[in-house]
Formats: structure tokens, sequence, C-alpha cells
């Protein structure tokens, strides 16, 4: 894992906060609201997703004593996707449909009919579907008002963004030069009229 091997692949994000105790606490309720939870063996979904420890992508009992490391908060994001192959999905549909119509002497089944043997068909064959597992790890600095997510592509980005927020209740944005030129020049206003598009790539 990126946070305990050193490896380095990144994203920077701004999300300023602070740690008080009555902060610390709520935080802990929440990210453990938010805690990851196993796709069940009948479990329809397709997609879970949660918070998880660093150290343990199995351990989502999450006190904070597992993420919080001096002024910095340390969690992973677990995602596990279970999908059926729609080639299977849909051949299935086909024999139970027709299995169905031999029985019944039809020739036709209702929409509301074909759906409810497609639900029958994707919690049978959900049992037998294993998950992916991916895992995209964090750290906060809410002092700093700094986040390092340790992924770079925009469904990465954006399945944190959604966690995060709706977690810790704090709005982040990335860190770009344009950005990191407002914070040290100590706001928007400030940095010589120029515009995030005047540090865009090629400019």
């Amino acid at each position: 894992m990126a946070l305990l091997s050193g490896s380095i692949r990144l994203r920077r994000f701004e999300a300023r906060g602070e740690l008080t105790q009555d902060t610390l606490n709520s935080f802990e309720t929440a990210v453990n609201s938010h805690a990851f939870a196993e796709l069940s063996e009948n479990d329809t979904r397709e997609e879970a997703v949660g918070w998880v420890s660093v150290a343990d992508i199995f351990d989502s009992a999450l006190d904070r004593t597992k993420w919080l490391v001096g002024d910095t908060i340390n969690l992973a994001i677990r995602v596990d996707v279970k999908r059926i192959p729609s080639v299977i999905f849909k051949k299935e549909c086909e024999n139970l449909e027709k299995t169905v119509k031999e029985r019944d002497g039809r020739e036709r089944l209702s929409a509301a009919e074909r759906r409810e043997l497609k639900e029958l068909v994707k919690k049978k064959l959900s049992v037998k579907v294993l998950p992916t597992i991916k895992i995209i790890e964090m750290s906060w600095d809410p002092k700093r008002g700094e986040v390092y997510l340790f992924g770079c592509s925009e469904k990465v980005s954006e399945v944190f963004k959604a966690l995060f927020e709706k977690t810790f209740k704090v709005k982040v944005r990335p860190l770009f030069p344009y950005t990191l030129a407002a914070r040290f020049a100590g706001g928007e206003e400030k940095v010589g009229g120029a515009t995030s598009s005047d540090f865009a790539a090629g400019r």
C-alpha cells in the first residue's frame, strides 16, 4: 500500500478543517457511519464503497487510534465491484424465460414478468461472483488544509471526493498551480489578474 510502502503516485487537494476534541468525536462517528460494509451473498448491488484501515483492508471497525497519526487523518477507501458477465446474464435470462413460457404454455411474457425473472437470475448468479477489490488511500492534514490522494484517475478522484465530503462535511478542491498561487498570494483576487485558464497545460 502506498502509505506504508512509500510508493508515490498521488493527487493533492485542498480541504480545511480543525482537530479539536469535538471535531475528532464527530469525525470518528462519521467515519464509522461510512465504513465499508461487504456485499452479502444475496446482495443485488454491484458496488460497495466505504472506509477501511490503511493497515488492513478487511478492518472497518475504525476507532481513531487506527487513522489518526499526529495531526493527520489516514484512511483507505475500499471499493468492491461484483459484476455478472453480460453474456452469461443474458443467456441465463433467455433460458429462464423459455422455461417459464413452456411451463405455462405461453408465447410471450409481460414486461413486469421479464423484470422479475431478471431479478431472480441476478440473485442466483450474484452468489457465484466474487467481487474485485480496489483500494484508494488518502492522508489529510486538516491544519495545513491538504489531502494527499494516492491515485490519479478521474474516477478515483470522483469516488474519493464523494465519500470524503459526505463523511467529513468538508469541501475539497484540486490543488493545481493556480490554486497554489492563490493560496500563497493570500486569495484569488491577489494573483495579479491571472485566471485558472492561464495556468492550464500548454499556456
